[in-house]
């Protein structure tokens, strides 16, 4: 299926407000050799916020329900300063935790399919399904890079009781409705922004859409136009209210949801 997609942002940059004082801050805990439950009350108490969602371990290429190991890596290394309400992730089955992209959902057999993983060959340490938000909910993969393996094609997870072929899924959180407040700027280069290619969800009528994004700015606006087999979309960015300058930190990936006037038929494809 080709997949290409046009994607408008017109931005405004910003300067980030500066913390006052060190309230706001902590330092990350160790956690090694603790229970993951063990490790999410020790964060509570430290400030700092554990992985939500319903976990699920691995058995090869499949994720379900089980009972973890001890914490043997952390996603954020002990004594990093970090402000408070940061979420910190734990593994159980080696040193290093990251997070792993998959950018294709299916629901084939009552169990959701992720496809068009990382190409690398990862050991994957577990799975969290997180509650609906915005309309979708979120699907995260935890593991590390090791070599001396075949990449996995597709992985397959338990879902909770209640999915269906109409549960929409993210790699990642995504935000609300287009804000209509937004102010926007200038139109950055379509390669500043293209993340990966949209990803139709299983029931046909919503797609997910991913891209970079500076940390002051947000959707301002979204548009899908279905004809025949050819999707057509667009994503507008802008400033957030309240910014004015220019930001200087890093950008963060993002993606939006956007509903297809219709469910899309078999064979789509995407165009500018």
């Amino acid at each position: 299926m080709k997949v290409t997609v046009a994607i408008t942002a017109l931005l405004a940059v910003a300067l980030p407000q500066q913390a006052a004082g060190n309230e706001g801050w902590v330092r990350a805990p160790s956690l090694a050799g603790l229970t993951v439950d063990e490790a999410a009350a020790k964060l509570r108490a430290t400030g700092l916020r554990p992985e939500d969602g319903i976990r699920l371990e691995p058995r090869g290429t499949t994720f379900a329900p089980g009972s973890p190991g001890r914490v043997t890596s952390q996603s954020i290394p002990p004594g990093t300063r970090l402000e408070r309400g940061a979420r910190v992730v734990v593994g159980t089955t080696g040193p290093r935790i990251d997070s792993e992209q998959w950018n294709r959902i299916g629901f084939e057999h009552g169990r959701i399919v992720l496809g068009d993983l990382s190409r690398a060959c990862v050991r994957y340490d577990h799975a969290t399904i997180g509650a609906t938000s915005n309309g979708a909910r979120t699907i995260r993969l935890w593991g590390a890079r090791v070599k001396g393996c075949e990449p996995a094609r597709r992985l397959e997870l338990q879902p909770p009781a209640d999915w269906t072929i109409h549960t929409n899924a993210v790699p990642h959180a995504t935000p609300a409705l287009a804000n209509p407040w937004l102010t926007v700027d200038r139109k950055p280069a379509l390669d500043d922004l293209m993340r990966a290619g949209p990803v139709l969800m299983p029931d046909r009528r919503s797609v997910l859409v991913r891209f970079d994004r500076g940390p002051c700015h947000g959707v301002a606006a979204t548009s899908a136009v279905l004809r025949g087999r050819t999707i057509r979309l667009r994503v507008t960015l802008g400033a957030r209210p309240g910014y004015d300058g220019f930001c200087f930190a890093r950008r963060d990936s993002d993606s939006v949801l956007i509903r297809l006037p219709r469910p899309a038929p078999l064979g789509v494809t995407f165009r500018d």
